[in-house]
């Protein structure tokens, strides 16, 4: 009797987790394509980068080089460097303590007048 309690409760979690899961995974993809969906058809370059176009692109540019699982995508931190261009910085994703002693952020510097972007490391 009690190993099949065990088995119902270790199935139950099996269930409950992997749920969270897909759920989880879900919601990621769902925000990548409502990402690049306003990217495509809101960044408009030949007038100039406002700060919504800026998170836009600096966002795309997470998704592009694959690194949108690594950082907090929606989260992002938004500064005016200087006349020139906007700081986008993103957080790392960490689960352990060890993950956050060793995890860089990422800081994209995104051009006011023509949508660059430069990348720079954050330890």
């Amino acid at each position: 009797m009690v190993c099949f309690r065990e088995f119902l409760l270790a199935g139950t979690l099996t269930v409950i987790v992997s749920g969270c899961t897909t759920t989880a995974t879900r919601k990621v993809e769902s925000n990548k394509k409502g990402i690049m969906d306003a990217y495509l058809s809101g960044v408009k370059k030949s007038d100039g980068i406002n700060q919504q176009e800026a998170v836009l692109l600096a966002q795309s540019q997470l998704i592009f080089r694959g690194d949108d699982k690594r950082f907090y995508i929606d989260k992002p931190e938004i500064t005016l460097e200087d006349e020139r261009s906007w700081r986008i910085r993103f957080y790392s994703l960490n689960k352990t303590w060890a993950e956050v002693s060793a995890s860089s952020n990422v800081l994209i510097l995104v051009d006011k007048k023509n949508g660059n972007t430069r990348w720079q490391k954050e330890e």
